[in-house]
């Protein structure tokens, strides 16, 4: 599976419907529909029921949302890591809700690590009870 659709998925249930997922993925709305098809064609289950007022996950969605995202950040520190060049000082984890990426985190972050650039940062995304 492709991290881009863990990704879509998490993005259409923090925005509750395709066109505004795609807004903040930037992407089409189409693109967001080919890719939770694709997601849907892999695990042979449908995740979303689309009706005018958004997308609802289904049971199958429901079960599926805890794998995307733990497949999203074991993603993220997999490219940290390989990424990483070991010249930090020092390193910082931030745990925060997945609502709180784009809002809070996205702006926050490209900041922080070009003000910060001796200090690696590594972002966690999940419910309080995990983090």
């Amino acid at each position: 599976m492709d991290v881009t659709l863990a990704k879509t998925f998490l993005a259409i249930i923090d925005t509750g419907n395709f066109r505004e997922a795609s807004e903040r993925l930037h992407v089409t709305q189409s693109t967001v529909s080919a890719r939770v098809k694709s997601l849907e064609e892999q695990l042979r289950k449908t995740l979303f029921i689309r009706n005018k007022s958004g997308a609802t996950l289904t049971q199958a969605g429901r079960n599926f949302q805890e794998y995307a995202l733990s497949f999203v950040q074991l993603w993220e520190k997999a490219l940290n890591k390989v990424s990483s060049k070991n010249t930090y000082q020092d390193y910082i984890c931030i745990g925060a809700r997945p609502g709180l990426w784009e809002p809070i985190v996205m702006k926050w972050l490209p900041w922080a690590t070009s003000t910060f650039s001796q200090i690696a940062f590594r972002v966690e995304f999940g419910i309080a009870g995990e983090l």
